[in-house]
């Protein structure tokens, strides 16, 4: 009388490795925990690179990736409403991690930037080269703009607008 005798089945190391990839997907990482969860949580504050707070909110309707400013927060936690995009909170005393309610004010963006530049004197424009030392290479040696800005290491861009500030005429296109 035979018996038959069950063989183990024969597992390939294809098999074997897919089920030790599964064993350790399934094990908990702390990356896995989000926000309070994760042990690496600081409180969901964070101060960014050039002084606003920053605090975790992912079900805020201007969140990026999760975190809003805390002021516009605060200010909308007092007036019970969310901010429009065309509102903007001023910091009344130029501290931008201070944003304590009596240190806010909503302002459009024209106000805005009169509070920041009130009283100062602002020029974006300054001349680099001066007038006689323009016409003299341009109009003096006969150079292109481009050469007289390439000689005064000023761009061409910058060049053309030391041309109209100064008033000074530019050759025709055909003559040199």
């Amino acid at each position: 009388m035979t018996t038959a005798t069950a063989t183990p089945a024969i597992r390939l190391p294809a098999e074997l490795k897919a089920e030790r990839v599964t064993a350790i997907r399934k094990q908990p990482t702390p990356y896995d925990r989000h926000g309070a969860k994760n042990p690496r949580w600081k409180g969901g504050h964070r101060r960014r690179h050039d002084g606003y707070v920053l605090v975790y909110s992912p079900d805020h309707p201007t969140a990026n990736k999760n975190m809003v400013l805390e002021h516009r927060l605060v200010m909308e936690r007092h007036l019970g409403r969310y901010l429009r995009s065309d509102e903007y909170v001023h910091h009344k005393n130029g501290l931008k991690h201070d944003n304590r309610i009596e240190n806010l004010e909503v302002t459009n963006e024209a106000d805005h930037a009169r509070l920041h530049f009130t009283g100062r004197r602002y020029y974006r424009w300054k001349s680099r080269a001066t007038a006689n030392c323009i016409i003299g290479l341009y109009w003096g040696e006969g150079l292109t703009i481009r050469q007289c800005g390439d000689r005064l290491g000023i761009s061409y861009g910058g060049m053309q607008e030391h041309f109209a500030r100064f008033g000074i005429l530019k050759r025709s296109q055909g003559s040199r």
